[in-house]
């Protein structure tokens, strides 16, 4: 995953929760998400840079390109229509509709 990340998204769902499984040819990790209340309708725990390398054997300056990757597939296989993806220090949102924060 040099440059333009690459990888598979698998969910496992319990009803409003489940867990997002991530998988590539560097490494592998899984993610907890749930249902929200809008503008968000996934939250999902991701890795807080601090543990971010430990957790998936990749360098912290790729983790916003791989996270934006992540949501990017989560939106395309989640969402009917446009989505967008925030991203904290240890959460993801998975919004509908176009980001109000971009003009």
């Amino acid at each position: 995953m040099t440059g333009t990340e690459t990888g598979h998204v698998r969910y496992s769902g319990e009803g409003r929760g489940g867990t997002i499984h991530f998988k590539s040819e560097e490494t592998s990790f899984d993610m907890w998400y749930e249902l929200a209340m809008p503008p968000a309708l996934i939250i999902i725990g991701i890795p807080e840079p601090r543990h971010w390398e430990a957790r998936t054997r990749i360098p912290l300056s790729r983790r916003t390109d791989l996270l934006r990757f992540i949501g990017a597939q989560i939106v395309k296989d989640k969402l009917a229509g446009d989505g967008y993806v925030l991203i904290n220090d240890s959460i993801m949102e998975i919004c509908k509709g176009r980001n109000p924060r971009i003009a």
